[in-house]
């Protein structure tokens, strides 16, 4: 065995060494590479779940939401459709004609057992609907008795009378307009 043999053993040695380091860092980078792409896989679902999750709970939240801003839309519509019924009937009240309304300061004026030792105010607009009574700025259809030294006030005005009867009437309303 010549030099030249041996030269070419080692540097053929020398070359399958190479080759099979070069193998063998091939394979660990495929094998790295295949361990990255499975982790970022595994990553990109969880990340994938957790968007899902996220919009999930959004859609929700929206939907309760929406579902709570209709409710009370529909609340509050109801409530203005109440309260129209009052205003409807205190259009009907003054729109009546002079002896109806007549009428009805009378009744208001002896809705009290004390109402005979009681003065009577009417505002100015209806001071001659009603007879014995005092006209003064009360700004309200109806009458105001008050008692002779002044310590007892009843308040019989239209706004006053309709308020009372509206906290006490209007489930009665609610329940003949929608069943409730």
């Amino acid at each position: 065995m010549g030099v030249e043999e041996i030269e070419q053993r080692i540097a053929d040695d020398a070359q399958r060494e190479i080759e099979g380091i070069r193998a063998q860092s091939e394979k660990e980078v495929e094998d790295a590479r295949r361990e990255n792409e499975q982790a970022a896989d595994v990553e990109h679902d969880k990340v994938l779940k957790s968007g899902r999750s996220e919009i999930e709970l959004i859609k929700r939240r929206i939907i309760a939401d929406a579902s709570i801003k209709a409710r009370q839309m529909v609340e509050q519509e109801k409530s203005d459709l109440v309260d129209s019924v009052f205003s409807y009937t205190r259009e009907r009240i003054m729109e009546m004609d002079d002896s109806k309304k007549a009428q009805i300061l009378k009744r208001l004026s002896t809705v009290s057992a004390d109402a005979k030792d009681m003065d009577i105010m009417v505002d100015k607009s209806c001071a001659k609907l009603i007879k014995g009574a005092v006209t003064s700025d009360i700004g309200d259809f109806g009458v105001v008795l008050v008692s002779k030294d002044g310590k007892t006030r009843i308040d019989n005005t239209l706004s006053n009378r309709l308020g009372h009867l509206e906290i006490v009437m209007r489930p009665d309303v609610v329940k003949a307009l929608f069943g409730e």
